[in-house]
């Protein structure tokens, strides 16, 4: 059977950043607070604005915001403990580096629950099995809480991507292209499996999962979904178009497709005709998360990875020297640079670790690392740098973490230190059994109080994602 499950690339829009620095009056601005009643969800809102303000957050036993009642907020990834996390298994992607990791999450989130949507009986009597002997072994506890579901259609590995999560509601959101053929179904299976989840179904907003980050008062999204979101907006060809509307009694000088013009009435958006098609994109999403402010990410016509969180990561934690908020950015010639000293330096170490690649990687290029190198070009460092430039300019820390990966490259891991889970003070992050790029990527977590837990992603990033790519986290506790 030939694997198609990889993802596909296509990044080749830029939309201007917008001002995205950590400021109070702005965050009081997008989260509306009722006055005339104190519902559960106003209370979490508010909340959520104390904690961003940096507030003291009361007594331990009242300090708790479940993410189940933040309405219209993508729920936040960059801080709080996972509470139910949904995997998907199709049983033949990197299976044994994917159950690995499957073990990983289980065993070091023990207050979580999990659900694991399967493609057939088979796999899912298989992972059964596995989590039943974790049990005995007592590698993880109350494997009673771990939910493994067959749902007899074809799903990829990547659960982050098909799937959005605003407050309770699961979202199929539209998409592209899907890695797996029944990807879409993900969203209304887990809202099938669990009644505290709501499905949805959002269309017009371009979001992957994988291609959006959220904080409390910040959703970062990749300028692809603009770039996707104006191609959906066009309307029909004019021939085909002037046929539907002659038998509709429309009138043929539609600017939307009919799509479009369901979704700028559903928003209450008026006069169009003075906004910009992407000025407008990014109205229709601030509009559909209206506590958090957009900040599209993209440069000199493309994303800095084909999924912006394989490039950058917003943490919760404020840095002590300039109290600000902190986010890692990758930087290839940061890897270049480690790996070109350990190749002269140390050519057998090198050589030893271009060998275990080649063993966990399904038809590995000959010399992976040197392929990695190979593949960073000037334009490519130009996006990462930019990007830092922009979000220091813009009031943020920025820390640089090891990065090599293309579209490029076949064969080869995909080398990022983001694409993690955030779990309290734990962060689940991607190593490669490198250490001598691994500790650097770590240590800088470390730096701002996370305990690093290393999940090896050689096989699966190979695939084109890691950590967060292939998980969903469906409920968090604040």
């Amino acid at each position: 059977m030939e694997i198609t499950n990889k993802k596909q690339i296509t990044s080749n829009h830029m939309v201007s950043f917008k001002q995205s620095q950590f400021r109070e009056k702005e965050l009081s601005d997008r989260v509306t607070i009722s006055d005339e009643r104190s519902s559960e969800y106003d209370i979490n809102a508010q909340k959520l604005l104390d904690m961003a303000k940096k507030k003291d957050m009361k007594p331990a036993a009242e300090k708790h915001i479940y993410s189940l009642n933040l309405d219209d907020y993508m729920i936040p990834a960059n801080h709080g403990r996972v509470a139910h996390m949904c995997l998907t298994f199709d049983g033949y992607d990197t299976k044994r580096n994917y159950v690995n990791a499957m073990k990983t999450f289980i065993s070091k989130m023990p207050e979580a629950k999990f659900t694991v949507l399967t493609c057939n009986k088979s796999d899912r009597n298989y992972l059964q099995e596995q989590v039943n002997s974790w049990g005995k072994k007592g590698i993880i506890e109350n494997p009673e809480r771990v939910n493994i579901i067959n749902t007899g259609k074809n799903l990829s590995i990547w659960a982050q991507d098909s799937t959005l999560v605003i407050g309770n509601k699961v979202v199929e959101q539209d998409r592209t292209w899907f890695p797996g053929s029944d990807d879409r179904a993900v969203a209304g299976e887990i809202a099938d499996a669990d009644p505290s989840l709501e499905y949805k179904r959002l269309e017009g907003i371009y979001i992957d999962g994988g291609n959006q980050l959220a904080t409390d008062d910040t959703l970062f999204v990749g300028s692809d979904a603009v770039k996707f979101m104006l191609q959906d907006m066009k309307p029909y060809p004019s021939v085909i178009r002037k046929v539907v509307n002659f038998f509709k009694g429309k009138e043929d000088n539609p600017k939307f497709s009919e799509k479009y013009e369901k979704l700028i009435n559903e928003l209450h958006i008026e006069n169009t005709a003075d906004i910009s098609k992407e000025d407008l994109c990014t109205l229709m999403m601030e509009k559909t998360f209206p506590h958090q402010k957009i900040v599209i990410v993209g440069h000199n016509g493309e994303q800095p990875a084909f999924h912006i969180d394989m490039a950058m990561t917003p943490i919760g934690k404020i840095d002590p020297e300039t109290s600000r908020p902190v986010i890692t950015v990758g930087d290839p010639s940061m890897a270049v640079d480690i790996l070109t000293k350990l190749k002269k330096k140390n050519p057998d170490k090198y050589s030893k670790y271009e060998k275990e690649i080649r063993s966990k990687v399904d038809s590995p290029a000959s010399h992976p690392l040197d392929s990695l190198i190979d593949s960073v070009t000037d334009d490519l460092q130009e996006n990462f740098d930019s990007l830092a430039k922009k979000f220091e300019s813009d009031g943020y820390k920025i820390e640089r973490v090891p990065y090599l990966g293309s579209s490029d490259t076949e064969g080869v891991p995909w080398l990022t230190y983001n694409n993690s889970v955030i779990d309290g003070d734990n962060i689940f992050i991607p190593n490669f059994n490198i250490p001598e790029l691994d500790n650097v990527g770590n240590g800088i977590y470390k730096k701002y109080g996370y305990e690093p837990v290393p999940v090896d992603m050689t096989s699966i990033s190979s695939m084109m994602g890691a950590i967060n790519c292939i998980t969903k986290v469906l409920e968090r506790v604040y």
